[in-house]
């Protein structure tokens, strides 16, 4: 019974955030047309988005494909291209309820100079998620 006690007397004193949080979520896929020759460039797009979103107060879960039958908040990332200079894409995203996505502008980074580095890709990202005005109740 003690120890009951003390639980409770520390959960008020420091309240924890429950699984039921008032931040949307939202289920984030991440696409290119060469998915196998770019993989490793995709997923750390694809950390970097996820961050970013977090970032901006979503709860974001990934996912290769969206589970059929739910209805849900869905952000894509679509890369139509890259290299070691140039990635090029856009987001998509349905909010729950709705019937079809919206699409966000094409964004484009380019190095002259160099490789893109994680500093490029971030840009690239934070472009895309400023550039898309996602609204999903936050």
């Amino acid at each position: 019974m003690r120890i009951k006690s003390l639980v409770l007397f520390v959960l008020f004193l420091f309240p924890v955030r429950l699984a039921l949080s008032s931040e949307p979520s939202v289920t984030l896929v991440c696409t290119a047309p060469h998915q196998s020759a770019q993989t490793a460039s995709i997923s750390k797009l694809c950390d970097l988005l996820a961050k970013s979103l977090v970032q901006n107060g979503l709860q974001v879960a990934r996912a290769d494909v969206v589970p059929p039958g739910r209805d849900q908040n869905v952000i894509w990332l679509v890369v139509d291209r890259l290299s070691g200079r140039l990635v090029s894409g856009r987001l998509e995203w349905r909010q729950a309820g709705a019937v079809r996505a919206s699409v966000g502008p094409q964004i484009e980074t380019i190095i002259s100079d160099s490789e893109l580095n994680d500093s490029a890709l971030g840009h690239f990202i934070n472009g895309l998620v400023a550039e898309s005005k996602l609204n999903f109740g936050n």
